[in-house]
């Protein structure tokens, strides 16, 4: 009797180290897809960071590249463009053309 409990526990013990084996086999594969997914994901982000610095690159070389500057002419401002003012603009009647620039600044020494 001793005997045929002792086989009944071998085969017990090789059907749960089968089961066993076969869930660690499909462990197994799972994990190594994960790990090519992961490996997939790992390479699609390092081509989108290549790609991100590039276009950062790109973007920063157009935005530093030497621009051709528009002349703008302000008719207001530029003055080389207009004839002096011959006729009194302030309240005084005083025009521009009959004021020098030499009377609107003192370049003598101090007075004491």
């Amino acid at each position: 009797m001793d005997a045929l409990i002792q086989q009944k526990v071998q085969v017990m013990i090789e059907l749960a180290t089968k089961k066993l084996q076969g869930d660690i086999n499909a462990l197994q594969t799972e994990l190594q897809t994960v790990k090519n997914d992961l490996a997939n994901v790992h390479s699609q982000v390092k081509k989108g960071m290549h790609a991100e610095i590039a276009r950062e690159a790109s973007y920063s070389q157009q935005q530093f590249q030497p621009q051709q500057q528009q002349v703008v002419k302000n008719t207001y401002y530029n003055t080389e463009d207009r004839p002096p003012l011959d006729k009194p603009i302030d309240r005084n009647g005083v025009a521009p053309a009959d004021v020098s620039i030499e009377k609107f600044f003192y370049f003598g020494g101090k007075r004491k």
